[in-house]
């Protein structure tokens, strides 16, 4: 088989162990499997792998880029798998890529669905674009349940679990180096476009990433000033590459809402998001349902995992005898407002989180318990 398979690390041994565990038991014996095991720390890097694994172990911190590059080198010629090393594989999930690849000649890249391996719940099943940010479509859906069901293009995708195809990949000249370690996926996927390749998620392709945000560790290079800086480099780098497309995305979701609801009400709007530009979501749902008033109410906590909608919003807009639309940035964040959704049991509520869900509150609810 000519591919072969790159695992990038710089701590955590017990997820690597995990990680190159399931990589031996579900990869044919024909793919190669490389480790890049980079840290300056040399007790590390100094960790049991594998015989079948071939690790490089490199006492300096190379950065993504470099890590997953220089891995890529030791691969010549051979389509190339990034593998994180935090990232748990399932049974068939090699197959599902390579067939999602095989199904689309243009594809410079097919990106695998991860998972949370806590809650089960999508992390990413690829990236849309606003003005300001990169939401991860589907964020929190059940991985098996529409509509986050099958393959489809994206812009951009995490690079946890990518395959690039080779020619594609040395055409560009593979990860951007002068990013290191934040946005480099995102940037090698919006790259692609300048060879005339595309970016494919592969639904079947189910893997499980522990992650910065649910593991123990935490990475200096995520301390927000510097991601900040290197954030303003990657969309000065990419302006003339990206396309607007979540207005297109939740358009998409909210009219599949009317179409199953058949909602004709005029509605109330919270706009609780942790966004530069909040109007503009509004706008987005005002286009096809009405709104009659708008209130703003930033949590102050982007992406948080639970809202209080009493602290947040208080009992008078509880007591509101018109549906409202909760504008949050995560709709699993309501899940714990027994009281408030008693008080509006009634009510034909909807939320709209700012990854790109929408739902009837009736159907958050079924979907949290």
């Amino acid at each position: 088989m000519n591919i072969a398979i790159i695992v990038t690390y710089h701590d955590g041994p017990q997820l690597l162990a995990a990680c190159l565990d399931s990589l031996v038991r579900t990869v044919p014996a024909s793919v190669d499997i490389f480790a890049i095991l980079n840290n300056r720390n040399q007790a590390a890097i100094d960790v049991p792998v594998p015989g079948r694994v071939r690790a490089q172990r490199i006492p300096d911190n190379l950065g993504y880029a470099q890590a997953a590059n220089l891995g890529a080198n030791m691969a010549a010629g051979k389509d190339i798998v990034f593998v994180d090393g935090d990232v748990i594989v399932t049974p068939g999930w090699l197959e599902a890529l390579l067939a999602t690849r095989d199904e689309h000649p243009s594809a410079g890249a097919v990106a695998a669905k991860l998972v949370n391996p806590h809650s089960g719940r999508i992390i990413d099943f690829g990236l849309g674009f606003t003005r300001f940010n990169t939401p991860h479509l589907y964020l929190d859906r059940r991985p098996e349940l529409l509509p986050a069901v099958g393959d489809f293009p994206v812009q951009a995708a995490c690079s946890a679990c990518l395959l690039c195809r080779r020619q594609h990949f040395d055409a560009i000249g593979g990860f951007h180096l002068e990013l290191e370690n934040l946005y480099t996926d995102i940037d090698i996927c919006l790259r692609f476009k300048d060879v005339g390749a595309g970016v494919y998620m592969s639904d079947a392709a189910q893997v499980y990433h522990f992650g910065t945000e649910i593991s123990r560790f935490t990475k200096a290079f995520k301390d927000s000033h510097l991601k900040a800086d290197v954030k303003g480099r990657f969309w000065a780098l990419n302006a003339n590459r990206i396309t607007i497309d979540m207005d297109s995305f939740i358009a998409a979701q909210v009219q599949a809402l009317i179409k199953r609801t058949r909602t004709t009400r005029d509605y109330f709007v919270c706009q609780c998001m942790n966004v530069a530009d909040p109007n503009w979501y509004v706008d987005i749902v005002h286009t096809y349902l009405p709104v009659n008033n708008v209130h703003h109410s930033p949590s102050r906590d982007r992406d948080a995992p639970l809202l209080s909608l009493y602290a947040l919003l208080g009992h008078d807009i509880a007591r509101q005898r018109i549906p409202i639309i909760y504008m949050v940035d995560r709709f699993v964040s309501l899940r714990e407002n027994q009281v408030w959704w008693d008080m509006r049991r009634l009510m034909p509520d909807i939320v709209v989180d700012r990854h790109g869900n929408v739902l009837t509150v009736g159907e958050v609810l079924e979907d949290l318990q």
